[in-house]
Order: structure tokens, then C-alpha cells, then sequence
């Protein structure tokens, strides 16, 4: 059993800020962490506030593709590995500000991130399968 399970969608920005602060304490206190997924597009499937305009939906959406990806390097892979990803995603969407590109082409954004963290692109095309 892990020593935390820390839940996250990648395109949130507070996940990823903790989750930094999460990575630096289990390196230094050599905890195990389990990477969870929570979609902030199915939290807010029913939302009709005014300020849940289209742009966070697509944000949301984006955040979901990633997640396809995630889980099937979780089903294939492994915990490590999802985390390295999300590192990767955290990066790429956060600091690098590409929030944009993985909703306009998923899978060739998702293969580009797999591709640097030295995981298989072919687990891109996932992105688009509504089975996970």
C-alpha cells in the first residue's frame, strides 16, 4: 500500500503545484506515492454556472485525453511510470504554457510526451478511446 495517493488531472494548476512539493518529499523521505486520476471534465459534466464557459471545457477535455494515456501506461506500465508522465505533462502544460496544443491534436501531443519520457508513442492513439 502506498504512503499517499495523490489525485490529479493534468491541465489543473493546483495539482501540479502540489504535486511538485509531493515528488520533492518522497524523494527525500523515500515515500511511495500512488498516482490517482481525477477528471475535473466528468466533476463538472453537469455544470451550468456562467463562468464554465467553452474555453474550460475544452480545458477539461484536454485534461481527459490525457488521462486515457495515463491509464493505459498505468494498465501496462505502471505507477512509476504514470508519474513520469504527469511530470511531463505538468511541465509541458504548466511551465511551458502548450495547454492549447494537446487539445488541437491529442494523440501527436501525447506521442511528443511519451515519446521525451522514453514510453511508448503508440499508447498516444489512447488519448481518443472513450473505454478508459
Amino acid at each position: 500500500m502506498a504512503d499517499l495517493e495523490f489525485f490529479f488531472d493534468p491541465v489543473c494548476p493546483w495539482a501540479w503545484i502540489t504535486s511538485r512539493w509531493v515528488t520533492e518529499v518522497q524523494q527525500q523521505r523515500d515515500y511511495d506515492v500512488s498516482w490517482r486520476f481525477i477528471s475535473l471534465k466528468m466533476i463538472n459534466k453537469d455544470c451550468t454556472e456562467s463562468w464554465y464557459t467553452p474555453e474550460y471545457r475544452a480545458t477539461h477535455m484536454a485534461g481527459l485525453y490525457a488521462h486515457r494515456v495515463c491509464d493505459e501506461v498505468r494498465l501496462h506500465l505502471g505507477n512509476a511510470d504514470v508519474g513520469a508522465l504527469y511530470t511531463a505533462l505538468g511541465n509541458a502544460i504548466h511551465l511551458e504554457q502548450r495547454r492549447d496544443e494537446i487539445g488541437a491534436d491529442p494523440v501527436a501531443f501525447m506521442a511528443g510526451l511519451l515519446a521525451a519520457t522514453g514510453l511508448p508513442t503508440e499508447y498516444a492513439a489512447h488519448a481518443l478511446d472513450e473505454s478508459h
